[in-house]
C-alpha cells in the first residue's frame, strides 16, 4: 500500500509527462539520491522521487517507510525540532526547486489559506483526520494575508485565485496550477458559464483568454441573447447581505426533516445565527422549538425585536466550541457571499450537536476549492431541491416576487447515513402558506407566532392524555381518588379554581413548614401542572401549593409530567392548530 502525502506537500503539483518518464529512467540508473522526508506518516518531501522509485522498480510500496527499528533505506524522518516549521520548509525547498508563475503561487497560496486540518469526525468521510486525531505538526489555519507572504504573491492575487477556485471548472483551475493560464485571465473566463468556460479553454489562446472570456459575456447580454446561467447576486463586502427566507421555504424544511429524519423540533434548542428580521426563527418557533437569533446587526424596531432573538454576534468570528450551550441545530440562510457561505457552513458543523440545515443557492456545490475544502470531506446527508422557485428580494418578504436563481437545502445530520437527494414537489409553495404570512414577516422585524391561549394548551394536552392513556397509568400514591389527567385540570388564577381536590396523602407530612396551605377547593394537581407548563420555579409552587418541594416533584411524577417535553410539546402542537385554523 503506498504511503499517503502530507497537506503541505499537496500544495504543489505532481510532475507529469515526459519530465516524469525522465525522473524515472534517472532513477532506475541511479536509484533514489536524495532522501524521501516523513511527518506523521506521511511524506512531506519527495512524492515525484517516491512516485518514480515504484515506477522503476526501486521502490517497494508494500515495505513502508520503517522496519520497526528505523528508516527504511532512502526515506528520512522529518524532526521539527531539527528543521524547523514543516510548511515554511516545503514552501523554501519548493519555491527554490521550481520556477513557478505568481499565478502557480497564488494558486497555491489560496489553497493554503483554505486548508482545513480537522472537523468533527461524524461529518466527515471515513478516511478523514478529525480535530482530535489531526497530525501535531499541521497548523489550524493560514490567514489569506499571511500565505500571500509566505508565497511571495499579493493578497489581491490570492483572492482572484480563490474566484478561480471557487467557480472554475476543474480543467481551468488546473491549466492555471499548470502555468498554463494566468489567474486574473482565468479569472474573467471563471465568470461564465462552465460550458463556456470549457469551450474557452480549448479553442482559445492562453494568452487571449481574458479579451475572449470579456467579448463572450458581452454577447451573451445583449438584449435577446439567451444565457444558460443562473441569475448571480453580488455583494459588497461592507454589505450586510440581507435577503429574507420566504417562509413557506422554511416550513418545506421542516417537513423534510419529519419526512427524512422523523425530526421533531418541539422543546429542541435550534440556532438561527444569520436571523435578519426573523423570517426563519419566526417559523421555527411555530414548531415549539427554543430558538435562538443572533444576527452582524440587531434588526429590532419600535421596541420589537426579531422571533427569538437573544443578541448580536458575529457568527464567523466564532471559534470552534466557543457557545457556553451548543445547540441541537443550526439552521440559517447563510451570507451569499461565497467564500462567507462555506466558512458559515463549516462554523455550524464544528458547533451544532446533532444537525445543521442551510439554504444556499445551488451554485455553492459547484467549484473545485469548495469540494475540496467541504463537500469532498464533509458531505451533506441530504440535498433537498426545490421544484419550484423559491424569490428572494434584498431588506424584505416580497410574496409576488419571483425569481431565475435555484436554492437548495443542504443538511448535515451527525451519525446519520447519507441519502439520495428528494425534491420538494411543485405546489408546497401554496400548501405551505397561511393566511397570516404577509401581516407577519411584511413587519418589521417579523411578528412572533402568536402564543396558545390556556385554552389551547388544555385542549391539546387532553389530546397528548388521551393518546398516552394506556401507557401512562400513573401509579396513585397517597390515597388519590381517580387517575389526573388533563381533564381534571384548570388553570388556577389568583388562587381560585374550581376543580377537584387532590390534596391530602403523603402531602400533609411532606409540606414546607413556612408554606400556607391552598386552599381546600384548589386542584393542587392543576397547579403543578400549569405552572410546569410555563416553567415557573419550584419555590414559586412551593408558596402556591403548601407542599414541599419533594412533594411537588413526586406529584409531577405521578403526573407523567416530571420532564417539560410534554409541555413543550402542546404548547407547539396548540400553536400548529392555530396556524392550520388561520390559513383555513
Amino acid at each position: 500500500m503506498t504511503l499517503p502525502f502530507h497537506p503541505y506537500a499537496d500544495l504543489f503539483p505532481l510532475i507529469e509527462g515526459a519530465e516524469f518518464e525522465a525522473l524515472v529512467a534517472d532513477v532506475r540508473a541511479n536509484g533514489v539520491l536524495e532522501a524521501i522526508r516523513i511527518l506523521d506518516g506521511q511524506i512531506l518531501d519527495g512524492r515525484n522521487r517516491y512516485r518514480a522509485g515504484i515506477a522503476a522498480g526501486r521502490i517497494d510500496p508494500d515495505a513502508g517507510w520503517h522496519d520497526g527499528i528505523g528508516c527504511v533505506e532512502g526515506f528520512v524522518l522529518f524532526r521539527p525540532e531539527d528543521y524547523g516549521d514543516p510548511l515554511k520548509w516545503v514552501l523554501s525547498k519548493n519555491l527554490h526547486r521550481r520556477h513557478l508563475s505568481e499565478s502557480q503561487r497564488a494558486m497555491i497560496a489560496d489553497e493554503l489559506a483554505t486548508l482545513q486540518p480537522g472537523r468533527p469526525a461524524e461529518w466527515r468521510q471515513p478516511h478523514e483526520v478529525s480535530r482530535e486525531t489531526k497530525p501535531a505538526n499541521l497548523r489550524d489555519s493560514t490567514t489569506q494575508a499571511d500565505a500571500a507572504e509566505l508565497l511571495h504573491v499579493s493578497e489581491r492575487s490570492v483572492q482572484t485565485a480563490r474566484t478561480v477556485r471557487q467557480s472554475g471548472a476543474p480543467e481551468l483551475v488546473e491549466a492555471v496550477k499548470r502555468g498554463d493560464v494566468k489567474v486574473s485571465a482565468a479569472a474573467e473566463v471563471a465568470t461564465l458559464p462552465v460550458t463556456e468556460q470549457l469551450e474557452i479553454l480549448r479553442s482559445a489562446d492562453p494568452r487571449a483568454f481574458s479579451r475572449v472570456a470579456r467579448e463572450r459575456r458581452e454577447a451573451l447580454d445583449r438584449p435577446g441573447a439567451h444565457r444558460a446561467v443562473m441569475a448571480s447576486r453580488t455583494e459588497p463586502d461592507d454589505s450586510l447581505d440581507y435577503f429574507p427566507t420566504p417562509p413557506w421555504a422554511t416550513r418545506a424544511l421542516l417537513d423534510v426533516l419529519a419526512s427524512s429524519f422523523d425530526v421533531d423540533l418541539t422543546g429542541v434548542p435550534v440556532w438561527e445565527p444569520a436571523c435578519g428580521e426573523g423570517h426563519m426563527s419566526g417559523v421555527l418557533m411555530e414548531t415549539g422549538a427554543d430558538v435562538m437569533a443572533t444576527d452582524v446587526f440587531d434588526y429590532s424596531s419600535d421596541g420589537r425585536s426579531p422571533p427569538g432573538w437573544a443578541r448580536v454576534g458575529d457568527f464567523l468570528a466564532l471559534a470552534p466550541r466557543a457557545v457556553e450551550q451548543a445547540p441541537d441545530w443550526i439552521i440559517s440562510n447563510p451570507p451569499f457571499t461565497e467564500d462567507k457561505a462555506e466558512l458559515f457552513i463549516l462554523n455550524a458543523l464544528d458547533l451544532a450537536e446533532v444537525g445543521v440545515a442551510m439554504f444556499v443557492r445551488v451554485g455553492l456545490t459547484e467549484g473545485v476549492g469548495r469540494y475540496e475544502s467541504l463537500f469532498s470531506r464533509m458531505p451533506p446527508t441530504l440535498v433537498a431541491f426545490f421544484a419550484e422557485r423559491v424569490p428572494l428580494v434584498k431588506g424584505r418578504w416580497d410574496p409576488q416576487a419571483s425569481t431565475a436563481s435555484q436554492y437548495i437545502w443542504l443538511v448535515w445530520v451527525r451519525d446519520c447515513d447519507p441519502k439520495p437527494p428528494i425534491w420538494i414537489a411543485p405546489g408546497r409553495r401554496a400548501a405551505l402558506s397561511r393566511a397570516d404570512d404577509v401581516a407577519r414577516f411584511t413587519a418589521h422585524p417579523v411578528l412572533a407566532p402568536a402564543p396558545a391561549t390556556l385554552d389551547d394548551v388544555r385542549t391539546a394536552m387532553a389530546a397528548i392524555d388521551a393518546d398516552l392513556e394506556e401507557q401512562e397509568k400513573i401509579e396513585l400514591q397517597g390515597g388519590l381518588s381517580e387517575e389526573p389527567t388533563i381533564r381534571n385540570f384548570r388553570m388556577v388564577h389568583s388562587g381560585a379554581s374550581d376543580g377537584p381536590v387532590n390534596g391530602g396523602g403523603d402531602d400533609a407530612l411532606t409540606s414546607g413548614a413556612g408554606a400556607s396551605a391552598a386552599p381546600a377547593d384548589v386542584d393542587l394537581n392543576a397547579i403543578i401542572r400549569a405552572g410546569y407548563a410555563r416553567n415557573a420555579a419550584i419555590a414559586e409552587l412551593e408558596a402556591l401549593t403548601g407542599l414541599s418541594a419533594t412533594s411537588i416533584r413526586n406529584r409531577a411524577l405521578r403526573m407523567g409530567i416530571s420532564s417539560r417535553d410534554r409541555q413543550r410539546a402542546a404548547v407547539a402542537a396548540a400553536n400548529r392548530r392555530r396556524s392550520r385554523e388561520t390559513a383555513e
